[in-house]
């Protein structure tokens, strides 16, 4: 990413000849952002981010199941940060280990979540690293946390879901949902009443998938805890129902890392590790810590606690070469198998989902089950038994097109409408907005002895205006005309489904505006169509009109059944691309200009309009 390291500041790097001596250099690397970003926005909490640097990194680095790569995979372990103020050694994590952004539709963005200029501009306008961590605005931030003992309690939401998931969704050969949730929390979050009663829930639930991390280090923003607080925290919570654990040095990160084994051991009961810290614990110079919680270090101390760690005085936010390739090769690459071997499990479980169904189909109950169309590959075999025993099953597929976005051409489904549509006797719906999936799904359970396929795009669609064109309810007959010519017979044909439909419409308009008749054919079934009397399918694409142009993010392979050998087919004839949908909808031809263009080169062909 063209960032600083050691080597391109003419800096001294630390000694690293050991394991134990780069994860100390990882360590460090968080101290250092930590302290550099609080000093620089000259506002934050250096102290308690220094303190839990250890924790933070042997959490990540070799227990927490999350893939950098891929941050929103269902059954990743959540990571919460109750004590919100804390947020630098969560921003410097999530920056080491390379995790990606997404977007509000959860389209990954192929860059970094928090960047070195956003840990630069800490607490400032437009940062992705605000005072306390925000859920909608920085990818990887799990939950907003900013009033103590939020996050707490809401953690134990997250673990309740995935026991529920489990539950429901978890069977003796695929575990689908089984993820931890962690949380790093204080003794502010432990004077809240929302925390308290959140942990007795956690405890009468037995929710042993939740691990709450006490960073028991007796300093709060008004001063030492010992002026209001001073309950035993662990007889409490071992009263709630709780296992509790005790680290006396939160620097002792093998100490940690035994505590954490203990709770992944532990599987009935949540537990509570509390990790004894001083306020700037993380500093070899730092021994007044009454006053290092809510400001900067200041300059000198900052210069005199790196000179402890043996970093350069004088470097500022400086990640040392080989920081960023530890993080890749622990928390980096176990999340990343982690996840694969999840995705497989997810698909045996899929190509399990579809027999299922049919099995509940044949004892007389109507089942539906819902995957990605990239996956109908998987589901095959029983789908097509669903045709062969002429049973109803229903198969809802989303993610239909390149639409898909930065996923890339894995994910991208390109030849699996044609696929659907080889299957005799399964009827493929691909509705093109929300009045033509109300219609499908009227369609579909009317069926008796027929599975179907509702094949549904991610991107949000249009709902055409029906009082300007026509009707839904031609859904039932497989394709119908849209929008047609004003007063006098079409010139051009314009065929789609799905999602290109309204981008057809978008043509049609234009024509029209130059003079050239248009017609739009909405064709959500080719089954259904089929189906038809000859003179139905006559009037909706009436022989004589030779110009025709179809247009669907999928295979061209069948389309000239109905454009004609001479017609335009505008599709899919290779895989797609990692990028933006904008951009793959111009680099496959999926705008307005390709559509008007083929159009008119139709016209020139059949003599309408002159070369």
């Amino acid at each position: 990413m063209g960032q600083p390291s050691m080597s391109d500041q003419n800096h001294d790097a630390p000694s690293r000849t050991s394991e134990s001596s780069i994860d100390a250099l990882c360590i460090n690397a968080i101290h250092t952002l930590s302290m550099d970003a609080v000093q620089k926005a000259n506002s934050g909490h250096p102290g308690t981010a220094m303190a839990l640097a250890p924790l933070v990194y042997t959490l990540w680095q070799t227990f927490l199941r999350f893939d950098p790569e891929d941050q929103i995979w269902p059954n990743r372990d959540r990571f919460v940060l109750s004590i919100g103020h804390a947020s630098m050694p969560l921003y410097s994590i999530l920056h080491l280990t390379g995790v990606k952004a997404v977007d509000a539709k959860y389209e990954r963005l192929g860059r970094l979540s928090v960047t070195l200029d956003d840990i630069k501009q800490f607490r400032q306008l437009g940062s992705k690293c605000t005072g306390h961590p925000e859920y909608h605005l920085t990818s990887g931030v799990e939950t907003t946390t900013g009033p103590l003992g939020q996050g707490c309690a809401t953690s134990v939401g997250m673990a309740i879901a995935a026991k529920w998931m489990g539950q429901h969704f978890n069977n003796p050969g695929s575990v689908m949902f089984d993820y931890d949730t962690y949380v790093l929390c204080g003794d502010g979050d432990m004077m809240e009443g929302v925390a308290s009663e959140a942990a007795s829930l956690a405890g009468h639930l037995m929710l042993g998938n939740l691990c709450w991390i006490y960073d028991n280090n007796r300093v709060t923003i008004d001063g030492h805890t010992d002026i209001t607080f001073s309950e035993d925290v662990g007889a409490r919570f071992m009263a709630y129902g709780w296992n509790v654990e005790r680290v006396g040095d939160a620097n002792d990160c093998e100490r940690v890392a035994k505590a954490i084994e203990k709770f992944r051991r532990t599987e009935c009961v949540p537990t509570l590790i509390i990790v004894d810290s001083h306020i700037g614990y993380g500093s070899p110079h730092k021994h007044d810590t009454s006053v290092a919680h809510g400001e900067p270090l200041g300059d000198e101390e900052v210069r005199l606690t790196k000179r402890g760690y043996g970093w350069p005085e004088d470097a500022r936010f400086l990640v040392p070469d080989g920081v960023r390739a530890r993080l890749q090769d622990g928390v980096g690459q176990r999340g990343r198998q982690q996840r694969e071997a999840w995705i497989a499990s997810l698909s045996a479980y899929r190509h399990a989902m579809a027999a299922v169904m049919n099995g509940l189909a044949l004892s007389k109950v109507r089942a539906f089950g819902s995957t990605y169309l990239i996956f109908s590959d998987y589901l095959k075999p029983a789908l097509r038994l669903s045709a062969v025993m002429e049973v109803p099953t229903i198969f809802v597929f989303t993610h239909d097109s390149i639409g898909v976005g930065e996923d890339g051409p894995t994910h991208q489904p390109v030849e699996q409408l044609i696929a659907l549509r080889a299957i005799p006797g399964l009827i493929t719906i691909r509705p093109s907005d929300a009045h033509e999936v109300t219609e499908a799904w009227r369609v579909i359970l009317g069926l008796k002895h027929q599975p179907a396929c509702l094949v549904l795009s991610r991107q949000p669609l249009p709902a055409m205006d029906r009082t300007r064109y026509a009707p839904a309810a031609g859904d039932s007959r497989g394709a119908y005309v849209l929008a047609d010519a004003r007063d006098r017979k079409p010139e051009v044909l314009l065929i789609g489904t799905g999602s290109e439909v309204s981008l057809c419409i978008e043509v049609f308009e234009t024509l029209s505006n130059e003079g050239i008749a248009a017609r739009v054919v909405s064709m959500p079934s080719w089954e259904l169509f089929e189906l038809q009397t000859q003179a139905y399918r006559d009037e909706v694409l009436p022989p004589n009109i030779f110009a025709r142009v179809s247009v669907e993010e999928g295979s061209v392979i069948g389309w000239d059944r109905y454009t004609g050998s001479n017609g335009a087919r505008i599709g899919m004839p290779t895989f797609g691309s990692s990028a933006p949908l904008k951009d793959l909808k111009t680099k496959f031809g999926f705008t307005p200009e390709r559509i008007i263009s083929a159009a008119r080169e139709q016209l020139v062909k059949v003599g309408r309009m002159p070369r």
